[in-house]
């Protein structure tokens, strides 16, 4: 006698829109991660905001004035 296959349900992946980004849990450690990057390579000018969809901080290129 055959085993029974085992039923699954399909389950739903949604993707966040910032789930590939690194999230830092302070505004400080997101700062200090800048920080590091921008003495890494001094090109790259970088800004931290909070996001709205989970709550921690990112880093992102700065706007040009």
């Amino acid at each position: 006698m055959k085993r029974p296959k085992k039923i699954t349900r399909q389950s739903h992946v949604f993707n966040l829109p910032c789930e590939k980004k690194t999230a830092y849990k302070t505004e400080a450690d997101a700062v200090a991660a800048a920080d590091h990057r921008m003495l890494e390579n001094m090109s790259v000018d970088l800004e931290v905001y909070q996001c709205n969809v989970c709550n921690q901080w990112h880093l992102t290129r700065a706007k040009k004035k």
